[in-house]
């Protein structure tokens, strides 16, 4: 029989203790923030560019896409 040791990787385990929000308290504000940020930066960066690579050309199948993917991902996850 073969004995399988589990190896405790530091970076991992600190990665995923910030993202599934496990220390809450000023994390939870600073994550909130920081995705506010993120949101701001992705709603102006849609009316940034004009013409043939704006929200009138290829920006309009980029917006299209970046909603379309979650709703089905959404879909697909909820009602299997």
């Amino acid at each position: 029989a073969e004995l399988i040791q589990r190896r405790d990787r530091w970076l991992l385990r600190d990665l995923n203790f910030l993202h599934l929000n496990e220390g809450r308290g000023p994390w939870t504000y600073l994550a909130d923030a920081y995705a506010v940020v993120l949101a701001t930066l992705a709603l102006t960066g849609i009316f940034i560019a004009r013409g043939r690579r704006g929200l009138r050309g290829r920006g309009a199948w980029l917006v299209a896409l970046g909603v379309a993917v979650p709703l089905v991902a959404l879909l697909a996850l909820r009602y299997r």
